[in-house]
């Protein structure tokens, strides 16, 4: 018998080390899925699977790195059209929640007394197909609702085809931020009830109302990509970028200027711009058609002199801000976010549609071809009327997938009393217990986005596709299977067997319309290995509809009151994950604080008041309160209180509960004119309490003291600037690296402080979460932390960002003074630490100016499903031992490797650390520098190159580019 060397050693290890393995016949399957794995699974070498995020609606693609079957790493796809590479904190950390303790194991049912039990797959499926047959029996199918969290694509369309199979339109699809207002006031506008693309990149001037969109904003990945490039662009042009808020952003820290404004406001300032624009003379334009007739006419009664004295600021910097609006073509004006989530943003929106349009932006920066696709959501407003239909209906079957609206409504709001007794029965869809899945009576574990079939269509024309990257970890069962499951025992066939056939047969749907040529099997394999596909789309010209601007009437300033803003969190967003424990040790890019809630005040209310950083208050609107302890922000509208949403969880997990307070104060019978959420609440009350607690603010100081860490340039001083200063006699030969130089440079001008850097080198490096109590006393574990320096006087504060790693420097402290040898100097530039040699004298720590190294004082606390993601890659440290910012060492092997196997040396941009490969503006830059072609020397011989502390000789291998200012 002729028998395969490969068959043979299998067996051969199969037959000696089973006996060593345990008995059972799990075990043994378990074994021999490794002694004979797939033949594209190569032990020690990592398979990629393409796929997108699902933390927002947003949709970037991902690339997921896979190690002997088990996922490790997320980061984003270089070629997707929508993030090109970069990806966002929550983006990465979403494998946490593959791997999460609190995951449902199995089904759950309620017993009559409130507790959960556990139940087999078998008897839960068994039990939901009775309960359908009955009401088959009882002709009551029809009285089935189904409400799923925001989604597009084929599983929308297969919830929406099974449940007109059993003969119900009461399904909806709800997301807090469902950009209702946004359509509405684009239908009103255009005749196009979408979102537009905005074009950031290619304009010259950008005006921003309020929309936060480098943090939670629509597409922020994107968005903060196309601002890179805006940023890029100052080395030959003049680009200038105004925000008008009432909080300080991540956004607005970035801006040139921040203009404080109450909300409602934007809308009259956009007004008074447009009324500048069209009064121009000579015009700015080669058709001066929008500044005639009803344009001008209805304008007229926004002069600047007007309104700038209704919303408080200077007429002339309206008017300054409006001519340089009209004359640096294109422009761009974009109005969003929570200083928006007022009665009047419908109108608000629209004020800023006209001014887009006197300024010809429309269809140029403002463009309806790939809009967002944000269709379809049910508006706050209309969840509510779909509870009361559930409870007026008397609707006896709930299906719940994947959302949480009771986090967002308050108790009184009755979406909690249609859920209870007499209530309809309760399936619910979810990875773990959250506040509304508690309400069920039956709970289903679903899967993880990485376990399961899926697509999506977050842009128009933009088709995402991922497949399972993994096997089923918790042994939950596919949700869209289950229900395929229940619809043939009700109607003896069903329109798809499982989750990937329907999606299989919507793409041969597209294939033939827009790929007829290409062969079924072909074009399936190369859009699972893409990612995506992207079908052309015609740009429709749109044009501005005066009947709109009957919408106006509603717009007035707000009367001199302290206000409450809730705003979306850019670590949890709408709480969705507040129980990521490294989303939680992640420091807010502006406050630094990790862990807790806060609310953020300026320092005219807090010297008003008498309130200190810590100190907790209570704040009433109406018949609701909440306590929240005070940060108090050394730049924002003196009237307002903004605190992050996202904490403050009844349920959810163990990170979630306890966390903080819910800071969203909501009546539950006022919404805008769309239906969506009025978050903000002005006449509020504010108490101060007896207590006062440490926040877990991470940066020590916000100023950098004179020493020159963080550095800008003037766009009028380029010419004039002369790079590195620092000329430094040497008594030794300067150290030589005569193969590769490993460096970085890191673009300050586009570093926007998001902090996707820090996740991507903690989820790359198995960089540890420590948790609140040990970051209290400064115990974090961040091999990479952002730098956030606030200076200036009074409203005129400069914000600067720096990433902070290891330098790698040539003349290392750290070096000589190790008593082991544990830290040296590799050859090609690396400041090496050799673990098992380390005895944790800390002296290197002591000896380094830039603090960047780590160690570790304790085993921390984590669960052992976490450990599952670990890269395999990297060692483990454990307590006693010092560790940094490697480079990825294993990131160069890697690449060495493969350019030694091809007989050629390693290619400029080839190898990527994990902080550049998940940066969205393209700030930090990898490579050799001793490579005169390669990117990061030439950079390193701009002028507007510096490195940190060099007057110390320590001869960085980080390079630092200043940041260009614009008055």
């Amino acid at each position: 018998m002729k028998i395969e060397r490969r068959k043979f050693l299998g067996l051969m290890g199969f037959g000696t080390l089973a006996p060593f393995l345990g008995q059972g016949k799990d075990a043994s399957r378990m074994f021999i899925s490794q002694v004979i794995p797939d033949k594209e699974i190569i032990p020690g070498v990592a398979k990629w699977y393409k796929s997108f995020c699902e933390g927002c609606m947003a949709g970037c693609g991902t690339r997921v790195r896979t190690r002997e079957i088990q996922a490790v790493k997320i980061e984003g796809n270089p070629s997707h059209p929508i993030n090109k590479g970069g990806l966002c904190p929550r983006g990465q950390a979403e494998i946490f929640d593959l791997y999460h303790p609190d995951r449902i194991k199995s089904p759950l049912l309620k017993s009559e007394g409130g507790s959960w039990t556990p139940r087999t797959w078998e008897d839960a499926i068994s039990l939901i197909n009775k309960h359908f047959a009955k009401k088959k029996e009882d002709g009551t199918l029809s009285k089935t609702a189904f409400l799923s969290r925001g989604m597009t694509g084929s599983r929308k369309a297969f919830i929406e085809e099974w449940m007109r199979e059993i003969g119900s339109d009461a399904v909806r699809f709800f997301e807090p931020d469902g950009y209702e207002t946004e359509c509405m006031a684009n239908l009103l506008s255009f005749g196009e009830e979408t979102v537009p693309c905005f074009n950031i990149e290619d304009a010259s001037y950008l005006v921003s109302f309020g929309a936060d969109f480098l943090e939670t904003w629509l597409s922020p990945v994107s968005f903060a990509n196309q601002f890179g490039k805006f940023r890029s662009r100052r080395e030959k042009t003049k680009v200038k970028f105004i925000h008008f808020d009432s909080r300080l952003s991540l956004t607005s820290a970035n801006a040139d200027k921040r203009v404080w404004i109450k909300p409602g406001d934007e809308g009259l300032i956009a007004l008074a711009m447009a009324n500048v624009i069209v009064n121009i003379s000579p015009s700015p334009y080669s058709s001066p058609t929008w500044g005639e007739g009803w344009v001008r006419e209805y304008l007229a009664g926004y002069s600047p002199d007007d309104v700038a004295k209704k919303v408080g600021i200077s007429p002339d910097l309206i008017k300054d801000i409006a001519r340089d609006f009209a004359n640096s073509r294109p422009s761009l004006a974009i109005g969003g976010g929570s200083l928006l989530s007022h009665r009047d943003k419908l109108s608000s929106l629209i004020a800023i549609n006209l001014l887009n349009y006197v300024a010809g932006n429309i269809n140029h920066t403002v463009r309806f071809d790939h809009t967002e696709n944000r269709q379809g959501l049910a508006s706050a407003k209309g969840l509510k009327q779909f509870f009361n239909r559930i409870r007026d209906e008397k609707i006896d079957t709930l299906i719940l997938y994947g959302t949480n609206p009771i986090y967002w409504f308050p108790k009184d709001a009755e979406l909690e009393d249609t859920l209870k007794n007499p209530h309809p029965f309760v399936i619910s869809f979810t990875e773990v217990l959250d506040e509304t899945s508690m309400h069920a009576d039956l709970i289903l574990p679903s899967l993880h986005p990485l376990e399961s079939w899926r697509d999506s269509e977050p842009r128009r024309g933009i088709f995402n596709l991922s497949m399972p990257v993994m096997k089923i970890f918790f042994e939950p069962r596919d949700q869209f299977d289950i229900l395929a499951q229940i619809l043939k025992e009700l109607k003896g066939k069903v329109f798809a067997e499982t989750m990937e056939v329907f999606i299989k047969n919507r793409w041969e749907k597209l294939r033939a319309d827009y790929f007829p040529k290409v062969p079924q099997e072909r074009f399936w394999q190369d859009a699972l290995n893409a990612g995506f596909v992207e079908i052309p789309i015609e740009a429709k010209e749109v044009s501005f509809k005066s009947e709109a601007l009957l919408r106006f009437s509603s717009i007035q300033s707000q009367p001199d009151k302290v206000f409450i803003l809730p705003y979306l969190s850019s670590r949890f967003y709408d709480g969705r994950s507040a129980n990521n424990p490294w989303l939680d040790e992640l420091p807010d890019p502006i406050t630094t604080i990790s862990w807790d809630s806060w609310a953020e005040v300026s320092p005219v209310t807090a010297s008003k008041l008498a309130l200190s950083n810590g100190e907790v208050i209570g704040i009433t609107s109406g018949k609701y309160s909440i306590e929240v302890p005070v940060y108090i922000q050394p730049s924002m509208c003196p009237d307002c209180i903004a605190i992050p949403i996202g904490q403050g969880h009844r349920e959810g997990g163990r990170y979630a509960k306890d966390n903080g307070v819910n800071p969203i104060i909501l009546v539950p019978d006022i919404f805008n004119e769309a239906g969506g959420f009025v978050l903000v609440q002005s006449g509020i009350s504010i108490s101060k309490s007896d207590r006062k607690v440490k926040l877990t603010k991470i940066q020590g100081s916000d100023s950098q003291k004179g020493r020159g860490i963080f550095r800008s340039v003037h766009y009028g001083d380029l010419e004039k600037t002369s790079g590195m200063t620092h000329e430094i006699k040497q008594f030794y030969p300067k150290r030589e690296f005569p193969g590769y130089h490993w460096g970085m440079v890191i673009d300050l001008n586009l570093c926007i402080g998001c902090g996707a850097c820090v996740l991507g080198c903690g989820l790359e490096n198995n960089v540890p979460f420590v948790g609140r109590q040990l970051c209290l006393k400064g115990y974090l574990m961040h091999w990479l932390r952002i730098e956030r320096f606030i200076e200036g006087e009074r409203e005129e504060f400069n914000f600067g960002f720096v990433p902070m790693l290891c330098q790698h420097c040539a003349n290392a402290p750290c070096e000589p003074v190790c008593p082991v040898y544990a830290t040296v100097q590799s050859s090609e530039g690396l400041n090496t630490q050799v673990y098992s040699r380390c005895v944790g004298t800390r002296y290197c720590s002591n000896n380094c100016p830039y603090k960047v190294r780590r160690f570790n004082w304790f085993t921390y606390n984590i669960p052992e499903e976490f450990k599952k993601q670990k890269n395999p890659d990297v060692y483990v440290r454990t307590k006693g031992l010092m560790e940094k910012c490697t480079f990825c060492i294993q990131r160069i092997r890697e690449g060495k490797d493969r350019a030694k196997d091809e007989k050629r040396p390693v290619i400029d941009g080839e190898i990527k650390t994990a902080c550049s490969e998940s940066c969205p503006t393209g700030a930090i830059i990898f490579g050799d520098l001793n490579d005169r072609k390669g990117k990061v020397w030439n950079l390193a011989q701009s002028k507007r190159a510096y490195r940190v502390f060099e007057g110390l000789n320590t001869e960085p291998s980080i390079y630092y580019l200043k940041r260009i200012e614009i008055d």
